[in-house]
């Protein structure tokens, strides 16, 4: 099997592992949730855009990758400027697929361009 597709199906399992657990997490709790319009504005970033990435990574991995990544990068802000501290490591390892999905996607594109480059190169017979 490709390394491709290995990073890619890692990616996705993991991908469906972090949204369950996610999911546990949001529905598990027996009170209610009420966020305020600001934690509203976090929860938008972090679960909800993680999970939007990992969902546009199973049709276009590089795009998917980097929404996720972006969210977390935005939700680490908000989280800043609110409290004054960055999110815990535990966010990265719920969003790492996206990184997963963001380095599979520059790899095969720089593969691809070198064998796109390799076809093009004449052929000099001395």
């Amino acid at each position: 099997m490709q390394l491709s597709a290995v990073l890619r199906w890692t990616a996705r399992v993991w991908g469906i592992v972090s949204f369950l657990l996610i999911a546990a997490f949001m529905v598990g709790g027996a009170e209610s949730m009420r966020p305020t319009a600001n934690e509203a504005l976090g929860l938008l970033l972090f679960p909800f855009g993680v999970v939007v990435g990992f969902g546009i990574a199973w049709w276009r991995e590089g795009i998917g990758g980097l929404v996720t990544i972006g969210s977390l990068a935005l939700f680490g802000l908000w989280m800043f400027h609110r409290d004054g501290r960055f999110p815990g490591p535990y966010f990265l390892l719920f969003a790492g697929p996206g990184f997963i999905h963001t380095a599979n996607a520059l790899l095969s594109r720089s593969r691809w361009s070198n064998t796109d480059l390799q076809r093009r190169q004449p052929d000099h017979d001395v």
